[in-house]
C-alpha cells in the first residue's frame, strides 16, 4: 500500500469509525479484496508503528483504529505526512518498477490474488497487466516457479521450496531491470536497512567458516549469509524444506555438516526458531556447493567430461587448450562441484556475469561451447551464471596461450639495411618472449618468399595483402602505434580475426553528444580531424552521402565515403550518448569511414563484421553497455571466427 493511501486511510476511518470495508477501499482507490490484502500484508508494519487496523467487513461492522503507542503512531502519522504523496508503489510508467512489484506480490502473498485487483491497484489496463505478467511468468520459470491461476479464486505462486529460497535470495542480493525488449536480468542491489539485519548472520558464516577447513572469502560469505538469512525467514513463516532419504543421508555424512550445526544454533538465538535435521542439511547442501570440488574427488569420468569439453572447444572455435594440465584440473574441480549443485537443484548466482558476458564475449562463447557437453551427457541446461564462472577459466587459459606461442615474423623494408636492423633489434626488444625468429627483406623480394612459412608480415611500404598470413603496416621508425598494432598481432591466433586491423583505439569515440544525425557526423568529424590529417572535404562528403540515403539499421549507423585523396583508411567508431532519430530508428553506434577505392574489394572481412554488428541487436547491445575498445576487438574476432568460413 502507498504512503498516500494509508494516510488517506487512517483519516476516513477516524472520521467514520467504525468505517465499512467498501467505503475505505473506495476512499483509498482500490477494490475490496485489495484492501484486506494490504492490510494483511501490513499488519507488522503497523505493530511496530504503534497501531492495527481492525474490524470485520460486512452489515454492521467495519474497520477501527487501535492504538497501543500513541507517541510512535504520530511520529508514523508525521513521517505520512511529510512525504507529501511520496509513493513507494511502483512507478506506473517503468516497466521495471511494475515488474519488480508483482514479483514481490506473488513472492510474498500466502492466499491467491486477482489479477483484477492487480489491474485496478495499479491503475494498469488489463492488456498492460497481461504483457507484464508474461514477463513475470518467464522470470520464475528462471527459478523453476509457476503461478497458477484457478477460476474464482485468483492466482498463486507454486514450485518446491528450494526453488523459492533460490529466488528470494537472488532479489535479496540484486534487483530486477528490465531491458528495451523487455527482458529480465538482475543488478547488484543492497535493500536498504537488510544489510544490518544479515550482519549477525554473516558475523556467524565467518566465525565458524574461520574454525574449520572451509575456503571462505567475501563473496562466498556474503552469499552464503544472504542464503541463510531466508532460510530462517522461511522457517518463521513456517515454509520447511525437505529431502529425499537418499540426499538425507548423504548430507548428514558430509564434511560441512558440523560447520553447518554450529551457524544453525547461533540462527536459532537469533531468529527465535528451531532447525530441524532437515533444515541443518539444507545448510550442509549451500555449504558445498558454494566450494570448488577437491582433488580427491576428480574422478576418471569428470576428467572425461573435461576432456570431451575441450575437444568440443578446438572442433568448434579451433582453440587447442587440450594439453594445459592447470585448465584441465580447474575445469574438473568446477565440474565436480557443478555437478554436485546439478544433482540438488542448487543455483549458483555470479555477480560478475554482465560484466563477464559484456567484457570477454569470446571466452563467454567459448565457456557454452564446452557446457553443451555436461547438456549432451546428462541433460542438465547450464545456467548463465555457472557459464559465465567457466568463461573465467577459459579466459586465462586462452591469454596464458596467446603469450606463449612464439612468432615467425618477416619484415619488409625498403628503406636501408640500417633501418630494416633497427627494426628487428626493437622488435627483439619489446616482444623477445613472443618471438621465434625476425627476418628482414626489401619489397622486391617479396614475390620470391614463401609467406606461409611466417606467423606475420610487418611491412613498412604498401604491400596487398593475401592467403592467410596477415600483412600488417608499420612506420619505419619505432612508436607507441607500433607496439599496439604489433602487440595485438602477436597475441592473436590469426590476423583475420583481429579487428585491430581496422579499428584504432584512438578512433574509438564514447559520450558523443548530439541531438541529431546532422550533429552527430559533425562532431564525429571534428573528434576525427584531431587524431588524423583527412582532408578539407570529409565532414562534407558525409554529410552528403547521408542526404542521399539514411545509412541506419536498428541502433547502428554505417557511413562510407571513397576516393578521397588519403594515404590509408579512416575509420572511427562513436558510441552516441544518446540514442538519435536516425530515419526510422534510434541510432546509437555511428561509424564513419573514408576508405581508398579498392578497400572494399580488398576487405571482406571489415564489410562482413559491419554486416553483422547492424543485424544484431545482441553484438550492438553489448557494445553499447560495455563501452569498451576491447569488446568491439572481442566482437570482431567473434563475428569473423564464426563466419569466416562462408565468405
Amino acid at each position: 500500500m502507498r504512503e498516500k493511501q494509508i494516510l488517506q486511510l487512517i483519516e476516513y476511518i477516524e472520521k467514520n469509525s467504525p468505517a465499512g470495508g467498501q467505503s475505505c477501499a473506495d476512499a483509498v482507490g482500490c477494490s475490496l479484496s485489495t484492501l484486506k490484502r494490504e492490510l494483511r500484508k501490513m499488519e507488522p508494519e503497523f505493530r511496530r508503528e504503534g497501531f492495527m487496523i481492525s474490524g470485520k467487513t460486512g452489515r454492521g461492522n467495519g474497520y477501527v483504529l487501535e492504538i497501543s503507542d500513541a507517541e510512535r503512531f504520530e511520529s508514523y502519522r508525521q513521517l505520512l505526512m511529510e512525504s507529501g504523496g511520496r509513493e513507494n508503489s511502483p512507478d506506473l510508467n517503468s516497466a521495471a518498477d511494475r515488474i519488480r512489484f508483482l514479483v514481490r506480490t506473488f513472492l510474498e502473498e500466502e492466499e491467491p490474488v486477482r489479477l483484477d485487483d492487480l489491474a485496478d491497484e495499479l491503475l494498469l489496463s488489463r492488456a498492460q497487466l497481461a504483457k507484464d505478467m508474461r514477463t513475470v511468468r518467464r522470470f520464475f520459470r528462471d527459478y523453476s516457479l509457476e503461478i497458477v491461476s484457478k477460476p474464482h479464486h485468483g492466482s498463486a505462486l507454486s514450485g518446491d521450496e528450494m526453488n523459492f529460497r533460490a529466488c528470494l535470495t537472488a532479489l535479496l542480493q540484486n534487483e530486477i531491470n528490465v531491458d528495451d525488449e523487455e527482458s529480465v536480468f538482475l543488478v547488484p542491489y543492497s535493500i536498504p536497512g537488510v544489510a544490518e539485519e544479515i550482519q549477525p548472520v554473516l558475523n556467524s558464516v565467518i566465525r565458524y567458516g574461520g574454525r574449520q577447513t572451509y575456503d571462505l572469502n567475501d563473496m562466498t560469505a556474503q552469499d552464503l549469509s544472504a542464503c541463510f538469512y531466508v532460510t530462517a525467514k522461511r522457517i518463521s513463516s513456517g515454509h520447511a524444506i525437505e529431502f529425499p532419504d537418499q540426499w538425507k543421508e548423504e548430507l548428514l555424512h558430509n564434511r560441512d555438516y558440523k560447520l553447518a550445526c554450529g551457524i544453525a544454533r547461533d540462527l536459532e538465538e537469533l531468529f527465535d526458531i528451531e532447525f530441524s535435521q532437515e533444515e541443518v542439511c539444507y545448510l550442509t547442501l549451500q555449504l558445498t556447493a558454494h566450494q570448488m570440488g577437491h582433488k580427491n574427488q576428480l574422478t576418471e569420468e569428470t576428467m572425461q567430461i573435461v576432456d570431451e569439453m575441450l575437444e568440443e572447444v578446438y572442433q568448434r572455435h579451433h582453440l587447442d587448450l587440450r594439453d594445459s594440465s592447470s585448465l584441465r584440473q580447474f575445469l574438473g574441480l568446477h565440474t565436480v562441484s557443478l555437478l554436485q549443485r546439478l544433482r540438488f537443484n542448487v543455483s549458483l548466482l555470479n555477480p560478475f556475469l554482465n560484466d563477464i558476458r559484456m567484457n570477454y564475449i569470446v571466452s563467454y562463447d567459448i565457456a557454452a561451447t564446452a557446457c553443451r557437453v555436461l547438456t549432451r551427457r546428462y541433460g542438465y541446461t547450464i545456467s548463465p551464471d555457472e557459464t559465465a564462472y567457466y568463461a573465467l577459466h577459459f579466459k586465462i587459459a586462452s591469454d596464458r596461450l596467446k603469450r606463449s606461442i612464439r612468432k615467425k615474423v618477416l619484415v619488409v623494408c625498403s628503406s636501408g639495411r640500417g633501418t630494416a636492423k633497427m627494426l628487428e633489434s626493437n622488435l627483439y626488444s619489446w616482444f623477445a618472449g613472443q618471438l621465434d625468429s625476425v627476418e628482414t627483406c626489401n619489397a622486391f623480394e617479396v614475390p620470391g618468399k614463401d609467406l606461409t612459412a611466417y606467423d606475420c608480415v610487418f611491412s613498412t611500404v604498401p604491400l596487398k595483402a593475401g592467403g592467410a598470413v596477415p600483412v600488417i603496416q608499420i612506420s619505419a621508425f619505432f612508436d607507441s602505434s607500433n607496439v599496439r598494432i604489433i602487440e595485438n598481432a602477436l597475441s592473436r591466433r590469426n590476423m583475420a580475426e583481429d579487428g585491430s586491423v581496422y579499428f584504432r583505439e584512438e578512433l574509438f569515440f564514447t559520450g558523443v553528444e548530439a541531438y541529431t544525425k546532422e550533429e552527430a557526423i559533425s562532431r564525429m568529424a571534428e573528434k576525427i580531424k584531431a587524431v588524423c590529417d583527412v582532408t578539407e572535404q570529409f565532414e562534407k562528403a558525409l554529410l552528403d552521402k547521408e542526404r542521399l540515403q539514411d545509412a541506419q539499421n536498428g541502433p547502428v549507423a554505417f557511413l562510407r565515403i571513397y576516393g578521397l585523396p588519403q594515404d590509408s583508411p579512416v575509420i572511427a567508431f562513436a558510441l552516441l550518448d544518446k540514442p538519435v532519430r536516425w530515419g526510422r530508428e534510434q541510432v546509437q553506434i555511428l561509424i564513419l569511414a573514408a576508405c581508398p577505392n579498392q578497400f572494399e574489394k580488398e576487405n571482406e572481412l571489415f564489410y562482413f563484421f559491419i554486416r553483422e554488428l547492424m543485424n544484431s541487436r545482441h553484438f550492438a547491445r553489448a557494445l553499447i553497455r560495455s563501452g569498451s575498445y576491447d569488446t568491439l576487438l572481442d566482437l570482431y574476432e567473434e563475428v569473423i571466427r564464426k563466419g569466416n568460413r562462408a565468405i
